[in-house]
């Protein structure tokens, strides 16, 4: 009777199991990546989706630390405080090594073989690197007026670092190798390809006043700047110069005073004077390329 009970008991689940309604299939969801586009969710991660955006956050962090200090030394010209950026970069340049080997090297595998290999090939160069920036990092006591040898010093460290920094593409192309990474790297925010750094010899569109400066005079207008500019914008005296894809930017007020902006990415923009003086001229940037830049100058 037992064994009877028990088989009628194993039927009765068979039974309810071939006759209960099938599952509804699990259907994609189209999500948004960082260009609006539409990205299906197949088989990838959340935790992959964290993992690239990670990666390419750090790596772009990698970047500006290389960038901002080379800005620095290209403004030497036109700011009488890059003796203090330069002093500072080189104090934190050996923490610096110790804090990105920190960052990538604690990552976990993300189980894609070329992604993963994006990852060691840059703790191993800042392995690499590390003694010798470590013995670099001591800049002079001056921090006002920036010293031969600190500019040095700098050149070598950013040099050094520039090893660290994988192709700007390294980690899209290793995404193509695996549709999981593919659609991760799509979704991760910082991964966006439409925030690519300006490449040199790019086209940039026409400016309404082409490289007419003195269109500027009136507070208004629309200029080409490439390498180093000295012009009439208002009430102010501009110097203006495009580095690596950064606009520095240097207002000499009256006497020996002089103010800098470094804006680095187009809709970024700088204001200059006080509305409780008189009238504010903005500067925004239009377009950016690597060695020139359209600027939007406006004064109201």
């Amino acid at each position: 009777m037992k064994r009877l009970a028990a088989l009628t008991a194993v039927l009765a689940v068979l039974l309810t199991a071939c006759t209960s309604d099938p599952e509804p299939q699990a259907e994609t969801t189209p999500l948004a990546g960082p260009d609006g586009k539409a990205v299906e969710v197949k088989d990838t991660t959340r935790e992959l989706v964290v993992w690239a955006d990670t990666v390419c956050g750090a790596i772009k962090a990698l970047q500006r630390d290389h960038d901002l200090p080379t800005d620095a030394l290209q403004a030497a010209a036109v700011s009488p405080y890059t003796g203090i950026a330069i002093s500072t970069y080189l104090q934190g340049a050996a923490d610096m090594v110790e804090r990105y080997s920190e960052v990538f090297g604690q990552l976990e595998p993300s189980g894609v073989a070329a992604g993963d290999k994006v990852v060691t090939g840059i703790v191993e160069r800042l392995h690499k690197v590390r003694p010798e920036v470590s013995t670099l990092s001591n800049p002079s006591a001056n921090m006002t007026e920036p010293s031969p040898a600190d500019v040095q010093r700098m050149k070598q460290v950013l040099a050094l670092m520039k090893t660290v920094e994988p192709p700007a593409s390294a980690l899209a192309d290793a995404a193509k190798t695996d549709p999981r990474l593919t659609t991760a790297y799509q979704l991760a925010p910082q991964c966006d390809p439409a925030v690519a750094k300006p490449t040199p010899g790019a086209t940039l569109p026409p400016a309404k006043d082409k490289s007419n400066f003195a269109a500027c005079q009136d507070g208004t207008c629309q200029v080409l700047v490439g390498k180093t500019e000295l012009f009439m914008a208002g009430t102010h005296t501009l110097s203006i110069t495009v580095v690596a894809g950064s606009v520095a930017i240097r207002d000499r007020f009256g006497g020996n005073g002089s103010g800098i902006n470094l804006l680095r990415s187009v809709g970024s923009s700088a204001r200059l004077g006080d509305r409780k003086f008189g009238a504010v001229t903005t500067i925004k940037v239009a377009a950016l390329a690597h060695t020139t830049a359209v600027l939007t100058i406006t004064t109201v």
